[in-house]
C-alpha cells in the first residue's frame, strides 16, 4: 500500500499571474503493496496578491502492476557484525522475495568471493508468485574465515531466474585482527 495516511504539505515558490510552475512529488511505496488501482488526491491552495485564497482538488488514478519475473534480495546480513580472524566462521543471512506475478521454479542464488574461496550456489529454488504465501526464500550461509587476513572482503550476492540476473548486492565483510594480537 501507499503509506497509510500519507499526508504532506510542500511550499511552492511564487508563480506570477499567467505563468506556470511545476512541482514533483515522490511518493513512498511499500514493498508489500498489492497490485490494484489507487486514487491519489492532491489539494492545491494558493493566495493571490490581493489576499484571495484559492483551492483546487485533483484526483489521480494510479495503477500498480507486477512484472512477471521480479526476484529481489531483501535481506543480506552478516553475524557477527564485527568478526575477527580468530573466529572460525561468520553467518550470512539472506532473504529473497518474488515480487513478480509468476511462480518461479528456477531461481538461483549465488554468494562468492575469490579471496575467501567462497563459491556458494543454490539452484532450482521454487518461489510462489508475490500474492501467495510462499513468496519468500531464506537461507543462512556459513562462511569459513579461518586462516584469513585482517582486511575488508567484498561478497557478491546475486539472484537469477534461469540464467538471467535479477538482483545483485555487494556486502562488505570486515575482518579485524584478534584482540590478543592488537597492541
Amino acid at each position: 500500500l501507499l503509506q497509510a495516511g500519507f499526508d504532506e504539505t510542500h511550499q511552492l515558490e511564487n508563480i506570477e499571474a499567467g505563468k506556470e510552475g511545476t512541482f514533483t512529488v515522490t511518493l513512498p511505496i511499500s514493498d508489500s503493496i498489492e497490485p490494484d488501482s489507487y486514487t491519489l488526491e492532491f489539494t492545491i491552495t494558493a493566495e493571490d496578491g490581493e489576499g484571495i485564497q484559492y483551492e483546487i482538488k485533483k484526483e489521480v488514478e494510479l495503477e500498480i502492476e507486477l512484472d512477471d519475473d521480479d526476484i529481489r534480495i531483501v535481506k543480506a546480513q552478516l553475524t557477527p557484525l564485527t568478526a575477527t580472524i580468530c573466529d572460525q566462521e561468520v553467518s550470512f543471512e539472506t532473504e529473497v522475495h518474488n515480487f513478480g506475478s509468476d511462480d518461479q521454479t528456477k531461481v538461483k542464488v549465488t554468494l562468492s568471493n575469490t579471496e575467501l574461496s567462497l563459491n556458494e550456489k543454490v539452484e532450482n529454488i521454487v518461489i510462489d508468485a508475490y500474492t501467495e504465501d510462499d513468496d519468500i526464500w531464506q537461507k543462512t550461509f556459513l562462511i569459513p574465515i579461518e586462516n584469513t587476513k585482517a582486511k575488508i572482503y567484498f561478497l557478491d550476492l546475486k539472484t537469477y531466474i534461469d540464467s538471467a540476473l535479477t538482483d545483485a548486492e555487494v556486502i562488505q565483510l570486515e575482518l579485524k585482527a584478534c584482540a590478543a594480537e592488537q597492541p
